[in-house]
């Protein structure tokens, strides 16, 4: 299910303006504070939870198993 939806989530990239929104909303690198919907894929920094089907099982793993990363941080990139 997880690799049918990459193509709906929505990249946020790699440029100045991609960078500034992952460190001050995404928070990258502060722990607990980093949102868990933030990936890196190979074009860049993703939002999953943009797309229903992968914010749901990103939240059913979270819901059982102890992270680094928990933050919940805004309405998803857009």
């Amino acid at each position: 299910m997880l690799i049918k939806n990459l193509l709906e989530m929505t990249l946020i990239g790699i440029d100045e303006k991609a960078t500034a929104h992952v460190e001050s909303v995404c928070k990258v690198g502060q722990g607990k504070e980093c949102c868990k919907y933030l990936i890196m894929a190979m074009n860049g920094w993703e939002c999953m939870k943009t797309v229903p089907a992968d914010k749901k099982l990103i939240d059913d793993f979270y819901s059982d198993s102890t992270h680094n990363a928990n933050g919940d941080n805004c309405n998803g990139y857009k």
